[in-house]
């Protein structure tokens, strides 16, 4: 969060250092085995600077929050002066320098990209109408693990589900997915299915992004991007995002060109895929290029780590989960155990995007 934005504010600082700043008292020193892990130093800092401390991460200062009031206040209450992205160099690369909905500063245009984004992607006809495919994806995700199980013994849990996760994405954005193993069903999408490239260019992309994020997320690019060192990943970096940014153009042309030739927009916009409703809002290219990017690089991770961590914490607290499934059986319209459990895990694990 930038300084800046807190203004008629004094704000204590952790002490810093030329050059590393407050990197080795934040506890980055635990990535060589020395020392607390970084949330337990931020929380004892936070003891002693309060709720609200400015750090330098390297030679940039930053904000840090550490109790809900603080994060309430931002988030909430000054939402519109803390809704821009840090803008390290290894994510301006990724998000072509910030554009769409990672911008370093909140701006006009940011704001109109959100509301109709929005309007178009979420409306509650829409979002009814996809229940019944990611409920559709959850059963293809436990008949795969039941199935790994009785073959193998056992079945690796992570990458199922962060397949399963991908599917719901493509299945909201594309109205395709990409099978767990030989055999299941690829393209669902109703209609025509020249509405699609092939299926490799959804292949190659969740490949791609796999990697990108792999980068973004490395200790060298993170430490690279902190202490504003050359990254010798960041050519790699670059190539890959011009790769992805490549496929995505292909895919959304051939929707365009699809579009064009049914003669259908105004109809497929209303009950289409996310693709549809993105072009039949009107959104110049740029944006709707720009929305794919966020939603691979940033969405699919967040949830895909929220979602283990939701699978974790049932398998520790068998009581609460065989709960939480009664509940969810027995009543058709209202969960409150399921709603509590999921809210508690949000709590409990929230999906920050930290360095």
């Amino acid at each position: 969060m930038n300084p800046s934005s807190t203004t008629g504010r004094s704000i204590p600082a952790v002490p810093s250092l030329p050059f590393v700043g407050s990197l080795p008292i934040i506890g980055l020193g635990k990535a060589a085995g020395i020392g607390p892990p970084p949330h337990v130093q931020m929380a004892q800092l936070a003891r002693i600077y309060g709720d609200v401390m400015q750090v330098r991460m390297g030679r940039d200062p930053w904000i840090v929050l550490s109790s809900p009031r603080a994060v309430h206040e931002a988030f909430v209450t000054k939402g519109g002066d803390f809704g821009g992205r840090p803008m390290v160099p290894s994510m301006s690369i990724s998000s072509g320098g910030g554009k769409g909905f990672a911008r370093p500063r909140p701006n006009p245009e940011l704001k109109q990209l959100r509301r109709t984004a929005f309007t178009a992607l979420f409306d509650p006809v829409r979002v009814r109408r996809s229940e019944e495919a990611f409920a559709d994806e959850t059963a293809l995700l436990a008949e795969y693990l039941v199935g790994e199980s009785e073959r193998n013994g056992s079945a690796e849990i992570r990458p199922a589900v962060r397949r399963a996760v991908i599917n719901c994405v493509l299945r909201y954005a594309f109205s395709t997915r990409i099978p767990h193993r030989a055999g299941e069903i690829g393209i669902v999408s109703s209609g025509n299915s020249d509405r699609n490239p092939p299926q490799g260019y959804f292949d190659e992309l969740v490949h791609v992004t796999d990697k990108i994020w792999a980068r973004l997320t490395s200790t060298q690019t993170t430490m690279a991007d902190l202490l504003a060192t050359p990254d010798v990943n960041s050519y790699e970096l670059r190539r890959l995002v011009r790769r992805r940014d490549q496929i995505i153009r292909e895919i959304v042309g051939h929707r365009q060109r699809q579009r064009r030739k049914d003669g259908d927009t105004h109809l497929r916009g209303e009950h289409g895929d996310m693709l549809d409703a993105l072009l039949g809002a009107g959104l110049p290219e740029t944006d709707v290029h720009d929305t794919w990017v966020d939603l691979f690089v940033a969405g699919v991770n967040t949830v895909r780590t929220q979602s283990e961590w939701f699978v974790l914490l049932l398998a520790e607290t068998p009581s609460v989960q065989h709960r939480a499934r009664g509940d969810v059986s027995s009543r058709p319209d209202a969960h409150p155990d399921a709603r509590a459990v999921v809210q508690e895990v949000l709590r409990a694990t929230p999906p920050l995007l930290l360095p």
